[in-house]
């Protein structure tokens, strides 16, 4: 199996064409798979390590992850 990433832009007439590797045989089954909203994604992240440098959100996580240690552990206990 062989995976092949491009990211472009939609065009203005919402057509991509699609060149396929020489080394994929003629008639061979292929998925296409289209994702959108990369940089939603990629702002997201970029805000999620801006918030760990900040000492306020490390504490309220640390606290949230405290309050919930022992109801965690429950369900292990079965």
């Amino acid at each position: 199996m062989e995976t092949v990433r491009q990211t472009i832009r939609v065009p203005k007439n919402h057509e991509i064409k699609i060149k396929i590797p020489e080394n994929i045989k003629e008639n061979d089954s292929v998925e296409i798979v289209l994702i959108s909203g990369l940089e939603d994604k990629k702002r997201g992240l970029e805000e999620l390590k801006k918030a760990m440098e900040d000492k306020l959100f490390s504490e309220d996580l640390n606290e949230c992850m405290d309050d919930f240690k022992y109801v965690d552990a429950e369900g292990l206990e079965e």
